[in-house]
């Protein structure tokens, strides 16, 4: 296996993976940002309108961050109203870490993830 199978491996109680498989990961970490936040959040209602889910809290609000940096400044009405989204979601679950554009909060997020602390090996 890969590192990123083992990993998945390990996180999913699975001894082995092969490509293709799918998994249920206990994740440490969770980023989102403004393209696939939007996706996550509109799956997330989904399975609660549905009943699949209900979801009143996050498992853990401190391990999730969300980072603004595809879109921004928004330069159209849809990357505004993801911002937007992604601000509610933030505020209904109690997510502090926002990196918000135009606050001096900002960067890329995949190097955030490392420049801020927020992610480990392994």
């Amino acid at each position: 296996m890969n590192i990123t199978e083992k990993i998945l491996a390990r996180a999913s109680g699975k001894d082995k993976l092969e490509p293709g498989d799918v998994v249920f990961a206990n994740v440490d970490k969770v980023m989102l940002h403004d393209v696939s936040g939007p996706g996550v959040i509109k799956t997330f209602e989904k399975l609660e309108k549905d009943g699949i889910i209900k979801v009143d809290k996050l498992f853990d609000p401190s391990m999730v961050w969300v980072a603004e940096d595809h879109f921004v400044p928004s330069a159209e009405k849809i990357s505004a109203e993801n911002i937007s989204k992604l601000s509610k979601f933030t505020s209904k679950f109690g997510i502090k870490k926002h990196f918000k554009y135009g606050l001096g909060q900002y960067g890329i997020c995949h190097t955030l993830s490392h420049e801020e602390g927020l992610v480990s090996p392994g």
